[in-house]
């Protein structure tokens, strides 16, 4: 649960960023680096596989997210909105944007899952460098957000 706070807490401090317009825009192009590593992320989590799930987040948040807590994660979306439909996501809107000095590329997508019938959105967090690593990878639907 300790990743999931931690997730919670930068998500929504980036997504205030994006809304308050403290952001610069990324266009799908500029955004297109991530492509392949979240499609490689959603079929790795209807795997459950651990390593290549984690193979490109950044060293923090690889120690964060052990692998109990991707099983945990596991059952939870499986038993709330099931498995991901490969090659179903779609680009929403991307931003860059500055905390505490350091630059990352907010890119959040509409993605399927075969029981969830309403909208599901994943949010993906990268550091603005060259390596891109993943520093938030996270899940909203209505099923997910439901107790």
């Amino acid at each position: 649960m300790k990743i999931k706070k931690i997730s919670l807490v930068i998500i929504s401090a980036l997504l205030i960023f994006i809304l308050a317009g403290c952001s610069q825009k990324v266009s799908e192009s500029d955004a297109k680096f991530a492509n392949n590593i979240v499609e490689n992320m959603l079929i790795a989590e209807n795997n459950n596989d651990y390593n290549k799930f984690t193979e490109k987040f950044s060293s923090t948040v690889k120690k964060a997210f052990t692998k109990d807590e991707m099983n945990k994660q596991y059952k939870i979306v499986n038993s709330k909105i099931g498995q991901y439909i490969p090659n179903s996501k779609k680009f929403k809107q991307a931003a860059e944007v500055s905390q505490n000095g350091n630059k990352y590329i907010v890119i959040i997508y509409n993605v399927k899952y075969k029981n969830e019938p309403g909208e599901t959105t994943l949010t993906a967090t990268f550091d603005d460098d060259n390596k891109h690593e993943v520093e938030n990878f996270f899940l909203n639907s209505p099923k997910l957000g439901k107790n």
